[in-house]
């Protein structure tokens, strides 16, 4: 069975991976060098969930900055019981998900 801890829209709570080669991962799609092609630092963050999704290995925590990220996101691995990957928003952050596209 495969275990994966997230949580949806205002609801994300920090929890943290359980492995010592866990990876994080930074998803924040308003800083200016933000791009699905980066490592995923703070520095060089993602763009998208999706991206860092598809990153994702077991123990690996993905920490995503505030905004309205208008996305589908599917999981091709989950984590396991000891090594979850694991979705958190950044401290104070306030982010959304949703796969509604704008009206305009």
């Amino acid at each position: 069975m495969r275990y994966l801890v997230i949580a949806a829209a205002a609801l994300f709570a920090g929890v943290t991976a359980g492995s010592a080669a866990a990876v994080e991962l930074v998803v924040n799609q308003q800083h200016p060098e933000a791009d699905d092609a980066n490592p995923g630092t703070a520095r060089s963050p993602l763009k998208s969930i999706s991206a860092a999704a598809q990153r994702a290995q077991p123990g690996d925590r993905v920490v995503i900055y505030g905004g309205v990220y208008r996305e589908s996101v599917t999981l091709p691995r989950g984590g396991t019981s000891s090594q979850p990957i694991t979705f958190t928003a950044a401290p104070a952050a306030n982010v959304v998900v949703t796969g509604a596209d704008r009206l305009t």
